[in-house]
């Protein structure tokens, strides 16, 4: 296929920075299509959920779209699943299993070179009949 060199000319001087935004644009529209394909519903349905004409939701789905935090996190709600993950780094502390006898032993979380347990802090987990809650006690700030 032959190239228009006005055509490449231009493409030659879109920044990185620019690139990189469509392609996560881009990127966002797709994990919105796989999620609405996986629950069978149509991006019509999905714009009524979200009190959106479907011709806005059709434009975003095209890729282009900026979208807002905002927009996001009321789209995952509809959805039921995350479209985007914030990653952080790992957090390291010391908690307190509380076993429903009152017993206590301590567990370091996320120690490099060492056996972690990764658990949600403040949730109630049942193991066996046996309620576990557990509780940060310190956290280190890293």
């Amino acid at each position: 296929m032959k190239k228009h060199a006005g055509l490449e000319a231009r493409r030659k001087r879109i920044s990185p920075d620019v690139k990189h935004a469509v392609e996560f644009s881009f990127a966002i529209a797709n994990r919105i299509h796989e999620i609405l394909e996986s629950k069978g519903m149509t991006q019509r349905q999905f714009a009524e959920k979200l009190g959106k004409k479907e011709s806005e939701v059709s434009k975003w789905m095209r890729g282009t779209h900026n979208f807002t935090t905002n927009s996001i996190v009321k789209m995952q709600g509809v959805l039921g699943e995350p479209i985007l993950q914030v990653t952080s780094k790992q957090r390291k502390g010391v908690y307190v299993l509380k076993v429903s006898n009152g017993s206590s032993d301590h567990i370091s979380l996320a120690v490099e070179g060492k056996q972690t347990v990764q658990v949600p802090t403040n949730q109630l987990y049942t193991e066996s009949e046996t309620s576990v809650e557990l509780e940060q006690l310190c956290y280190q700030h890293n």
